[in-house]
């Protein structure tokens, strides 16, 4: 019974999570006066293979350096004790005007528990795969 209690305690510990601050450095090196990019921010489940969709958001930058900064309250990522976040960049920051999608390898792992901050430092210019990203695959 004690177990129980202890178990139902640690569940119920992982419901209010502290929050993450998720910040995205967009970095393009052409002298565009303008370019935009659309971004999917998410919380991944490896083990699982789908993913949570945080955040989708477009945007327009005059210059050559994009900063985007997000705030969440995620509920958790039982049974683990820790997040894994990534994002999908499209862009048009490119020589030939065409947009480009942009994926991380890794993800960024942080724990649930503490405000925790994470930056993403994005290079573009004509990385990735043609063409913009579809959505990324969700959880049921």
């Amino acid at each position: 019974m004690l177990f129980l209690a202890l178990f139902l305690t640690l569940l119920c510990s992982q419901a209010n999570m502290d929050p993450i601050s998720i910040t995205a450095l967009i970095h393009c090196p052409l002298p565009h006066p303008r370019w935009c990019g659309q971004i999917y921010i998410i919380e991944e489940d490896s083990k699982l293979g789908k993913n949570d969709i945080l955040k989708f958001d477009r945007f327009c930058v005059t210059g050559d350096e994009g900063k985007l900064h997000y705030v969440f309250n995620p509920n958790g990522d039982f049974p683990t004790f820790h997040y894994e976040f990534n994002c999908f960049l499209s862009h048009d920051c490119s020589t030939d005007n065409k947009w480009y999608c942009q994926t991380r390898a890794k993800p960024f792992q942080t724990l649930i528990n503490g405000l925790q901050n994470v930056t993403f430092r994005i290079e573009v210019y004509q990385h990735g795969k043609l063409g913009q990203c579809p959505p990324p695959a969700k959880r049921h």
